[in-house]
Formats: C-alpha cells, sequence, structure tokens
C-alpha cells in the first residue's frame, strides 16, 4: 500500500509539471476549441495509429522469435548429425576382423579410388605425404594425414567405412569434422589412417 501511495504522488506530481508547462495549455486550448465531431475524428485517428504501431511491432517480435528458434533448430540438427556420424565411425573403428588381402600399388591412389566410389570428387581431397609408422615382423604401417573439403555428413560416414572394410588394411586413428559456418549442410572432415602392408612369408 505504502509503495501504491508514493507511486500515485509520483504520477500526480508529473501531471501537475505537465499541466503548467505552457505548450501544454496551448494544446489543451486547441483542444476545447474544436467541436465534438472534430475531437471524435482525432480520438479514432490516435486508435488507428496506435493500433498499427502495436501490431507493427507485435509481428516484428513474432518474425525474431521464429527466426531465432530456426536458427536453434537448424544447429541442434547439424550438432545431431554431426554426433551421430562420429558414434558410427567409432563403431566401425571398433570392428575388428577386416583385413582384406594384401593388394600392392600406392596407397594415395587406393584412397582416391575409394573416395570416388562414395561420391567425392579428386579436387576436394587432399592428401598428405607417406610416414613410416610401426614395422613389426608381419606387417608395414604407414601413416597419412587427408583432408576431404565440401562434402555432407553421409560422405563422411561412407568414406570411413569404405576405408576400414576395403580390400586393403586400414585403420582410422582419428577423425575431425569441421562444419560451414553458413549452416549449409555441407563440411571439411581430416582423417588420419593407418595404413598396413602384410609381408609375404620367406618360402611361401
Amino acid at each position: 500500500m505504502e509503495n501504491d501511495s508514493k507511486l500515485n504522488q509520483l504520477i500526480s506530481k508529473i501531471s501537475e509539471k505537465i499541466n503548467d508547462q505552457a505548450w501544454f495549455q496551448q494544446l489543451r486550448g486547441k483542444w476545447d476549441e474544436l467541436d465534438i465531431k472534430n475531437k471524435t475524428q482525432i480520438k479514432i485517428g490516435i486508435i488507428v495509429i496506435s493500433s498499427f504501431f502495436l501490431l507493427f511491432f507485435s509481428v516484428s517480435s513474432v518474425l525474431g522469435v521464429r527466426k531465432y528458434k530456426k536458427d536453434l533448430v537448424e544447429k541442434a540438427d547439424l550438432l545431431q548429425l554431426l554426433q551421430s556420424a562420429h558414434d558410427e565411425v567409432k563403431k566401425l573403428q571398433d570392428i575388428s576382423g577386416q583385413y582384406g588381402t594384401n593388394e600392392t600399388g600406392s596407397w594415395s591412389g587406393y584412397i582416391e579410388s575409394m573416395s570416388s566410389k562414395v561420391g567425392i570428387e579428386k579436387g576436394s581431397l587432399t592428401i598428405g605425404s607417406e610416414k613410416e609408422g610401426a614395422n613389426t615382423v608381419s606387417s608395414t604401417e604407414i601413416l597419412l594425414n587427408i583432408d576431404v573439403r565440401h562434402i555432407n555428413i553421409k560422405q563422411v560416414i561412407q568414406l570411413a567405412h569404405s576405408l576400414e572394410s576395403g580390400s586393403r588394411i586400414v585403420k582410422i586413428r582419428n577423425l575431425k569434422v569441421t562444419t560451414d559456418p553458413d549452416l549449409s549442410g555441407y563440411l571439411d572432415s581430416s582423417l588420419s589412417l593407418s595404413c598396413f602392408s602384410v609381408k609375404n612369408k620367406e618360402g611361401s
């Protein structure tokens, strides 16, 4: 109650100050000179203008909320796709016994061939230089990094699956995905690979 009383007093003081202003007195005098018809027309005009601005701000607020909500939904969908892709590739990495035959030939040519099968153009693929990895009695490891640009999430999954289940022994050690800022659905991916060549047994 005390707060209401203070608020009423403040409103009353503001009203008194406005009433004492010369411009308000002139405006009030002009208003009193108008007949009932003109006063009614002015009141209607004020109501129409106020309604227009209220409608304008309401529509602007609704459109702003819709755009913000749409952006959030698109980002959430993209994050869900990336998480699903990561989970699927992780499952592929855990699969054992997918070793194929001991084919020969350059690893870069093999990777280009596997990429082409999943619809990745050669211009979107960059293959790093080969580095020697572990060298055991039965196999030789070659380390490779490949970068793939402007592809979709389906192609990333297909490429990872094709490399790990292909005719040559390839294991994915690391997979990194970077999305385009324009949320177009395209992304860039970097893969670290271990490529194994099985040594032929002596006398075989």
